[in-house]
């Protein structure tokens, strides 16, 4: 089990960010399950929108 921050979710998401290859490859190495805790996904879906050009 992996926890992770909201930082790397939105950037998973988002292509655009300059580390988005990076994470990928690291999160694809990683055994899973990759669990972000319920305040991280939270602050990333909040964000989503703005970070990830995501429309609600």
């Amino acid at each position: 089990m992996i926890l992770c921050d909201a930082g790397v979710l939105l950037c998973l998401v988002d292509r655009t960010q300059l580390q988005h290859k990076a994470y990928r490859s690291v999160v694809m190495q990683l055994a899973p399950p990759l669990l972000p805790t319920w305040s991280c996904l939270m602050i990333a879906m909040y964000l989503a929108p703005y970070r990830g050009r995501w429309t609600m």
